[in-house]
């Protein structure tokens, strides 16, 4: 019995790492979609002023 609790908090645990990974993976990519996106209106805006000059 104390083997199987072990073993379920065991998992537990492992469970729990690879939930806060995976929103620790999500924060990363939607920190890299704003960056990407900051970046396309930096071009953009650069876009325009190349093409007022």
């Amino acid at each position: 019995s104390s083997n199987s609790y072990n073993l379920s908090w065991r998992t537990q645990t492992i469970l729990c790492n690879s939930y806060s990974l995976s929103s620790r993976i999500q924060t990363i990519l939607s920190n890299s979609y704003s960056l990407s996106s900051r970046i396309q209106t930096i071009l953009s805006n650069s876009y325009s002023l190349s093409f007022r000059t």
